[in-house]
């Protein structure tokens, strides 16, 4: 069915369509759809989603490395903690560290040792930013301690007072952070200091 347009006339555009989409051997194809071409853009965005999932994996495995170790020194640290727990828990209740830091017989160059490493372990939790930021203000506190007990030894009687005042505000500070750090792991906000 087609109908005839006399010469020089506007080609009729439902007669075009007509006759392609009925012609014999023909596949219709629509006149809105381009051409299929080859593009690659798609295993582009496909390998960056891959990278990018496996960045977040690595990042979530990593954190939790971490916060497994913090949040078992915590607990092996804490006094009159509950010995229940994890495994690794209860190796950190062995281990001479975690005994010589509770009774306060830990040299200052192992404390400072300690410092750096759980540094390290902070750095680590790249997604728990409330156990970072405790853990942080921890080693914080630590080295407050640690440069205060120098500063102590150097200093005549009458100045004593002085730093006393110091030295308790950086054990409460202390103890705002580990009750901080408690409830980041999960565990029961006992502190450090007895009420």
């Amino acid at each position: 069915m087609t109908t005839e347009q006399p010469p020089g006339a506007p080609v009729n555009p439902y007669e075009e369509l007509t006759n392609a989409y009925y012609a014999p051997g023909r596949v219709p194809q629509a006149m809105w759809a381009p051409p299929p071409t080859r593009s690659w853009k798609g295993p582009v965005a496909v390998t960056a989603l891959a990278v990018v999932m496996l960045g977040f994996g690595a990042a979530f495995g990593v954190n939790e490395f971490a916060k497994h170790q913090v949040c078992g020194e915590v607990a092996a640290s804490t006094p009159a903690q509950a010995t229940a727990g994890t495994p690794a828990v209860a190796a950190t209740r062995a281990t001479p560290a975690a005994s010589t830091a509770t009774t306060g017989a830990q040299s200052a160059e192992q404390l400072r040792e300690d410092i750096d490493a759980t540094r390290r372990h902070a750095a680590l939790l790249v997604i728990d930013s409330d156990l970072r930021a405790a853990v942080n203000g921890l080693t914080d506190d630590a080295e407050n301690a640690l440069k205060l007990g120098e500063e102590i030894k150097t200093i005549s009687a009458g100045q004593r007072t002085e730093y006393a005042k110091r030295l308790v505000g950086i054990v409460q500070d202390m103890d705002g952070h580990w009750r901080a750090a408690q409830r980041a792991c999960g565990q029961a906000e006992t502190g450090l200091l007895r009420s």
